[in-house]
């Protein structure tokens, strides 16, 4: 099985080489070849080309091998067949960004202020709607209005005290400074030569892991009842030793990622305050009967307001959400905020590993469909309740319930409906 693997891997290669190099030849000589016309030009004018005119096929066959020699580069295959070690690398360097997502996401580089600037901003600007709507609404008395722009006021108050820097906890400032020690450290170990000290033990086990892992992008899964072959974007197992301290250093990297997430700052003035704002708050709402319903509500919307950090992720965005504040994102831009609530709405998630995900939706549906195949639809579905559960539409029947009384079909029972 081993030596299999890896032939088939070496044999892939090996075609991905040739492959690249064919395309070269066929590049340069189509290129050469329509020079050689192009100078025949006036000649071809006078007497005429057989050759010239059966038209401009080299031209096709230089812009179809350029294409696709750019979807060998950008689909790293020519890295894969020349170089696979350095691929292999390149592959570890990966790590280092994906263990620093979180961080980044905190600190983006590339834009102009942190998420906790935008947060605050955002706030502020929630503050500002409230304000508008309560000045504007005709079923607020001005007494009820003071009394809110005073919780308003308060509420603005409390928001600078989430960035002053002489309310964080003694703990807190402590843990951030470990952490910056141990970013400092891991810079400076990992400009040495014998990073990340492997023992000689080490070196072995990790030299037959990947001999184990095989070819690139193959790894071996271990079921329940054997094993199966699986693709995976990234290889787990560095191969060289300068791919050995990408790898070590990515994990450094998600372990201080992990412990700045878990970080709290446990700000005492700054939730006393917040406990009596609500509390106050919450006397008011109480003290209202039901004919202020609207200056209650309004109340209820400033609460809300001091609930930081919801996260909303929307995996129904691709028909159609299922959050009124939902719209569609990329794994490029993959969130935003609305009413200080991130939401991840991507409209493909799995994309952000297309070929794990296929093989995974694969091996999840491949049991089924061979299942269907071997015993027929009816002894499939009437053996196992659960794929009988799957089954929606048979003969003109719907047999989901929720989607006939959707579209005000008649339902019938899946069981009921396969016997016909």
């Amino acid at each position: 099985m081993e030596y299999g693997r890896r032939n088939n891997g070496e044999r892939n290669l090996m075609l991905t080489q040739f492959i690249t190099v064919l395309i070269f030849v066929a590049i340069i000589g189509c290129i050469l070849y329509g020079r050689r016309l192009i100078k025949t030009e006036k000649v071809d004018a006078v007497f005429g080309n057989p050759e010239r005119a059966k038209g401009g096929t080299h031209w096709i066959i230089v812009g179809s091998s350029a294409i696709l020699l750019l979807w060998l580069y950008y689909s790293w295959d020519i890295a894969k067949g020349f170089y696979p070690k350095s691929a292999n690398e390149l592959c570890q360097v990966a790590k280092i960004n994906e263990s620093l997502l979180g961080l980044k996401y905190q600190f983006p580089i590339e834009e102009r202020e942190y998420k906790s600037t935008s947060i605050i901003k955002i706030e502020n600007k929630n503050l500002l709607r409230i304000t508008k709507e309560i000045q504007n609404s005709p079923d607020l008395s001005d007494q009820q209005k003071n009394i809110l722009f005073g919780y308003i006021a308060q509420t603005k108050e409390l928001i600078p005290l989430l960035t002053n820097k002489y309310l964080m906890a003694k703990d807190t400032e402590n843990k951030i400074k470990e952490m910056t020690e141990e970013i400092r450290l891991l810079s400076s170990n990992f400009q040495k030569k014998d990073y990340p000290y492997e023992t000689a033990e080490q070196k072995i086990e990790r030299q037959k892991a990947v001999s184990e892992q095989g070819s690139w992008g193959i790894i071996t899964v271990r079921t329940g009842t054997g094993s199966i072959e699986n693709t995976i974007e990234v290889p787990m197992v560095p191969e060289t030793n300068k791919g050995l301290k990408f790898d070590a250093a990515a994990t450094e990297l998600k372990i201080i990622n992990d412990k700045f997430f878990k970080l709290r700052n446990h700000n005492s003035y700054f939730k006393t305050a917040i406990k009596g704002l609500k509390n106050e708050i919450k006397t008011y709402r109480k003290s209202l009967d039901d004919t202020d319903e609207v200056a209650s509500t309004f109340a209820k919307d400033m609460i809300k307001l001091m609930k930081r950090g919801s996260v909303i992720v929307d995996v129904a965005i691709d028909q159609g959400g299922c959050v009124e504040t939902s719209k569609p994102t990329t794994h490029g831009d993959p969130t935003y905020i609305v009413d200080d609530v991130v939401h991840y709405c991507v409209a493909n998630m799995p994309g952000g590993v297309p070929r794990t995900s296929t093989l995974a939706l694969n091996n999840a549906t491949l049991p089924f469909l061979v299942k269907l195949a071997n015993r027929g639809y009816q002894k499939a579905l009437g053996e196992d309740k659960n794929f009988l559960a799957g089954l929606n539409v048979h003969k003109g029947h719907v047999t989901y319930k929720a989607v006939a009384d959707v579209f005000g079909h008649a339902y019938v029972e899946a069981g009921e409906a396969i016997k016909n």
